[in-house]
């Protein structure tokens, strides 16, 4: 079999080679390989899953997450009115507050270094990098862990449709583009007169203020605060979800909206926002009074006058069989899987199986992986590794375990793309202009070098008794680049092993590999 198409799909497909992985292709077939991965269910992946399990805080709902961790804003309220908190104790639990968040990243470096769901685990980075949301805006560190185990790990290989309701209902989407905030424009004279009527009761914050530490840390200040509704009035038409719908959730940019577009789409949200659960957490609900029922008109499709929330379920059927939405989903996955600029004719494919399978992601991924396309050696190697892509797969490479190591998410930070830490609802780019400069390289060197002496600690690299260095570095090259193009790699590291003064240990030849703009590809 084809060496260069094995180390290709599983550079795509997968987060890089790694030697069990490798030696299964080999085995089976890259059909065989890609009808697995694709159906990530019938896959066992119990050292996976047993890694994760030790993380308590990704089996909590939010209202446990909000009582037990409480967020530093919370913190510092409490030590104005208790006086039993001092400095130390605050920084002390506003660092505790961080770790659900901290544990969600373990278990996303665990997943993708060592789950033989490759492929699932390369979706669920593609997918909530497509519905971004940040983590340390507001009670969104609460909220995360929720949206990606229970909305967008459940849904990357099903429906699109299915997927774009959940994430508009999803606590997390709400907060972090302020739809929850949405409400249709008031009018002052009757709100003057019926002051109640535009009342927020919103779930997350009131929440956040009604949950304590337990014990000596709720304030008798803090308690009496907490019998009544927040009693915010609603700030009016948020436009923010609207524009990010069209634009980056479905039709793209040059999808044929406009502004009056957003606008309409805009007001069909209005009333989506939350409500505060018996446990004290926040669900999504639906408030009639603050919707805007009057007619609206979407992409020149009418929504008549007196609707509620199958207004905004309206638009989200709209736009999930729009041929623009169909184009711009074909275009990013082809952008992921094949290369930053894809041949128009498998985005035309990926398009068509999009639109008449009505949106099925499984069939739409399986058009472009058994494409033609997809198999050309011009695409090999043809994209560069984004930070967290790189450090995985030279985990993979070195044959690390996948493990719940908090040093691991700090690393793909120290490579400047933090995990759930992109501001900008665009998430992270995905094309070679964003990860290619010198600073990153120096960077990626000095974390490929850590890495390798953590596997050479471990017995993990490469090694053959009274081996020469040619033996050593063809062993080394195989191990970290199976399948890859070193002609030219290789006679460099050769030439720099002879020059040193002390023969280079496994190691150091493994970090220049590694560091190497030959591994920086996949």
């Amino acid at each position: 079999m084809d060496l260069a198409l094995i180390a290709h799909v599983l550079n795509r497909v997968a987060f890089g080679p790694r030697a069990d992985d490798w030696h299964h292709v080999e085995r089976v077939g890259v059909d065989t390989y890609l009808s697995e991965q694709l159906h990530p269910e019938r896959l066992e992946d119990a050292a996976t899953q047993a890694a994760v399990a030790r993380l308590e805080t990704l089996k909590m709902n939010t209202a446990t997450l909000l009582r037990e961790y409480p967020s530093p804003q919370r913190v510092r309220r409490m030590m104005r009115d208790d006086e039993e908190l001092d400095e130390e104790m605050t920084r002390q639990v506003a660092m505790h507050s961080l770790l659900p968040a901290r544990q969600l990243s373990m278990a996303r470096m665990a997943r993708a270094i060592g789950s033989t769901r490759q492929l699932n685990e390369v979706l669920v980075d593609f997918w909530f990098n497509h519905f971004n949301v940040f983590v340390a805006k507001g009670p969104l560190r609460h909220l995360v862990i929720e949206y990606e185990r229970d909305l967008i790990r459940p849904h990357v290989l099903r429906s699109f449709r299915d997927l774009l309701g959940g994430v508009a209902r999803s606590p997390a989407m709400l907060v972090y583009l302020d739809n929850w905030r949405s409400g249709a424009e008031p009018d002052r004279e009757v709100a003057r007169r019926q002051p109640g009527r535009f009342h927020r009761h919103d779930a997350v914050y009131d929440a956040m203020r009604r949950v304590g530490f337990g014990g000596r840390f709720g304030s008798r200040r803090d308690r009496s605060r907490a019998q009544g509704p927040l009693g915010h009035r609603p700030e009016g038409l948020n436009e923010n979800y609207a524009r990010e719908l069209l634009e980056l959730h479905t039709l793209g940019v040059d999808g044929g909206y406009t502004q009056k577009d957003v606008r309409e789409v805009a007001r069909a949200f209005t009333g989506w926002t939350l409500e505060l659960t018996a446990d004290g957490g926040g669900r999504f609900a639906f408030r009639p009074d603050w919707h805007d029922a009057e007619e609206k008109v979407v992409l020149g499709q009418r929504l008549p006058a007196g609707g509620g929330i199958e207004d905004g379920e309206t638009v989200l059927d709209i736009l999930a069989r729009h041929p623009s939405t169909a184009r711009f989903l074909a275009t990013k996955l082809c952008r992921r899987f094949v290369a930053d600029q894809p041949p128009a004719s498998i985005i035309d494919k990926a398009a068509a199986t999009f639109a008449s399978s009505g949106g099925d992601l499984r069939a739409t991924l399986e058009t472009i992986l058994y494409s033609p396309e997809f198999r050309q050696p011009r695409v090999f190697g043809a994209k560069v590794k984004s930070p967290l892509e790189f450090l995985v797969s030279a985990a993979r490479a070195l044959g690390l375990p996948g493990r719940a190591d908090p040093r691991l998410p700090q690393a793909v930070r120290a490579l400047g793309q933090p995990l759930y830490g992109a501001s900008a609802p665009t998430g992270y780019p995905d094309d070679a202009t964003a990860w290619s400069s010198a600073n990153a390289l120096l960077a990626r060197m000095r974390a490929a070098s850590e890495l390798a002496q953590v596997a050479s600690e471990h017995n993990l690299l490469w090694r053959g008794r009274n081996a020469t260095l040619e033996q050593r570095v063809d062993g080394l090259l195989e191990q970290l680049l199976p399948g890859g193009e070193v002609s030219q790699l290789r006679p460099q590291v050769l030439s720099w092993g002879a020059s040193m003064a002390a023969a280079p240990t496994e190691a150091e030849i493994a970090t220049l590999i590694l560091g190497s703009p030959e591994f920086q590809r996949k």
